[in-house]
């Protein structure tokens, strides 16, 4: 009976410690295929987006491309940078250029994508994020939809603008099988699908088994939602009423298994991330291969024991040596002795700095010397250190420097010509204005004279017609002297040196209506003169600007019943434009282009005295200020010249 009881217990005792053992090891392996789970998930988001974001960069870099000259490119050229592209990104299904007219017009590889050519995408479902890449003037890639083959695609699409005028699009197809083939290798243990930004499954099963989790990737400005099942790998212990004994060995045994389970997919686990930096390793590689061979100028990598361990085509093709022979090599052999001092230099400032930028000259393999512009950086990886150096022949630019240096000299040389004879000018015009200012006042003080002398002298025998033409005479030998002086003042503002101080010109601007207000002391006339008005320039000129505006305003309001001149200013942005208004008589708009110019009068002698000497005047001070005058007016409604003064002189 107690022996029954006895087996009763044990049996009850190793059931119990059965179901408990079957228990912590469900949980022990729901945990570990968690764990398993979410280091795949991330694993293979990485692994993705990295790709996405790969294709992303391909793209731009073909936008860059088709940009880099002044116009496209040809389809050659074209054809060739996509070939090497699609060495980079075998994803790429096609890579394409559309025009303007959204229309497709390139394609790589055509021979495959022929029947694309002349494609209208605005007749498209592709058609939304076509006209988003334009709109957005940045990288659009497009949720998956069907292309022109029928399969399963995205499309990366960069808009082509240079300043504000549409050049077409560079765009990117890649095929979703070619993308997701990336997960072969995780199939196995492994369900997945994708769905996009709304949910909307476009491949894998829509039900994954076991348990789940989900990941976000990003693609361009838009996500994708990875899900990712796996079933759980569990090793269940069967319930049997055995002795203690048996419970504790196949408890054994289920320890045993499960440590050779996670040992197992350990070494699992770690084989796919070797064979994952084993890939992108080689991928990098073929990057780094790529940059070497593709760039513009001839690259030169020296390692820690002073020779090249790697050089580009563009250096072979600089130096003249084989690739294997520069390899043999290093700088101080590809430099002429004078340059060895200066190389030296460039070491040393890259290992203080990490960066050297210099000028030298490299010597070829058949001796000649080339002038070469060096930008050198010191990388260090690791314990390694390497010393990177880009040369650019600069042979050209240094013949256009010395043709712009011969240049120059000429130039000097005309510009000291050009003086002399400006000097020479100068000097003759100083002559003739001493002639007009001497010679040709004495007759005009003769004929005055001379006038004066038969008005008071002979007065009673002439009649009113000779005192008219006496009248007449003196009349017309004073305006000619008004016109010398004129001329004078013209001749001055030429030959005058200018002085350039800071100038009060609502100063200037009240002694000069001082000066018309005493000259005529009957007259009326409100005058406005804003205060604080100042400008940079020679004082004497501008005293002599405003009594010519400040007097035209004065003589041409003579008839008005309530007279006005006006002088103020007004800033627009960085300048200041003065203004001298007055309601007179005014001007036909037609004739504003004739103010400014010598001798040229808008109203008759009758109507208002003048010499059309004055305004020619205002304009060559204000030119030799640097400024601008120009004028505006209606006829019996007053005129207003606006003016400005540059802050120094422009002959």
């Amino acid at each position: 009976m107690l022996h029954r009881l006895y087996l009763t217990l044990v049996l009850l005792m190793g059931t119990g410690t059965l179901v408990l053992l079957d228990q912590w090891y469900r949980a022990e392996i729901d945990l570990e295929n968690q764990r398993y789970l979410n280091d795949a998930a991330t694993a293979v988001q990485s692994d993705l987006t990295h790709a996405v974001q790969g294709l992303v960069e391909a793209v731009s870099n073909l936008q860059a491309f088709m940009l880099a000259g002044d116009s496209l490119p040809e389809p050659r050229a074209f054809d060739r940078f996509s070939a090497n592209l699609h060495a980079l990104h075998p994803e790429l299904e096609a890579l394409v250029y559309v025009g303007p007219d959204r229309r497709i017009q390139l394609v790589f590889p055509l021979e495959r994508h022929q029947r694309a050519l002349g494609v209208d995408l605005s007749q498209r479902p592709s058609a939304p994020f076509v006209e988003k890449a334009i709109v957005k003037r940045r990288i659009v890639v497009d949720s998956p939809h069907r292309i022109i083959g029928g399969e399963l695609a995205i499309v990366v699409r960069a808009p082509l603008y240079r300043g504000d005028d549409l050049q077409g699009l560079a765009q990117g197809v890649v095929n979703i099988a070619s993308l997701t083939a990336r997960l072969d290798p995780w199939t196995a243990d492994y369900s997945f699908n994708l769905r996009d930004q709304n949910g909307e499954l476009f491949w894998g099963a829509e039900t994954l088994p076991g348990a789940v989790q989900h990941r976000i990737l990003s693609v361009g400005d838009t996500t994708w939602t990875l899900g990712i099942g796996r079933e759980a790998e569990l090793s269940r212990s069967a319930l049997f009423t055995l002795l203690v004994i048996w419970v504790a060995g196949s408890a054994l045994v289920g320890v045993v298994a499960y440590q050779v389970h996670r040992m197992l997919n350990h070494t699992r686990v770690l084989n796919e991330a070797v064979a994952s930096q084993t890939r992108a390793l080689a991928e990098s590689e073929r990057k780094y291969r790529a940059l070497m061979e593709n760039a513009s100028d001839a690259i030169l990598v020296v390692g820690e024991k002073g020779l090249f361990v790697d050089v580009n085509h563009r250096a072979v093709a600089l130096l003249g040596y084989t690739e294997q022979e520069l390899l043999r090599l290093g700088p101080p052999d590809i430099h002429p002795p004078e340059e060895q001092e200066r190389l030296r230099s460039a070491f040393q400032d890259m290992e203080r700095g990490g960066s050297s930028r210099y000028e030298h000259l490299v010597l070829t393999r058949e001796g000649r010397t080339l002038p070469v512009e060096v930008v050198g950086t010191r990388i260090d990886l690791g314990e390694t250190r390497l010393y990177v150096g880009h040369f650019r022949d600069i042979s050209k630019r240094r013949r256009i420097e010395k043709e712009l240096h011969s240049h120059r000299h000429e130039l000097e040389r005309l510009v000291d010509e050009r003086t002399r004879e400006l000097q020479a000018a100068n000097q003759e015009l100083e002559a003739f204005s001493y002639s007009v200012s001497h010679d040709l006042r004495a007759p005009l003080r003769a004929i005055n004279g001379f006038g004066e002398v038969l008005r008071e002298d002979y007065a009673d025998s002439l009649d009113a017609l000779a005192h008219t033409y006496l009248d007449r005479m003196q009349n017309a030998a004073l305006r000619m002297s008004e016109l010398i002086d004129g001329l004078l003042n013209l001749s001055r503002v030429f030959r005058t040196e200018l002085t350039l101080d800071e100038v009060d010109l609502s100063r200037l601007a009240g002694e000069v209506c001082r000066l018309l207000q005493e000259g005529e002391p009957d007259r009326v006339v409100e005058l406005s003169i804003a205060s604080d008005l100042t400008a940079t320039g020679d004082e004497t000129l501008l005293r002599l600007l405003l009594q010519n505006l400040l007097g035209n305003a004065w003589k041409f309001t003579a008839n008005q019943a309530a007279p006005r001149i006006e002088f103020g200013a007004e800033r627009h942005g960085a300048r200041t434009i003065f203004h001298i208004r007055d309601n007179g008589a005014g001007f036909e708009m037609e004739y504003a282009h004739k103010l400014f110019k010598p001798f040229e009068r808008l109203h008759t002698e009758a109507d208002y005295a003048g010499t059309g000497i004055g305004l020619a005047t205002v304009r060559r001070i204000i030119q030799r200020h640097g400024g601008e005058v120009w004028a505006e007016g209606a006829p019996n409604h007053g005129a207003t010249v606006y003016f400005t003064l540059g802050t120094g002189a422009a002959e």
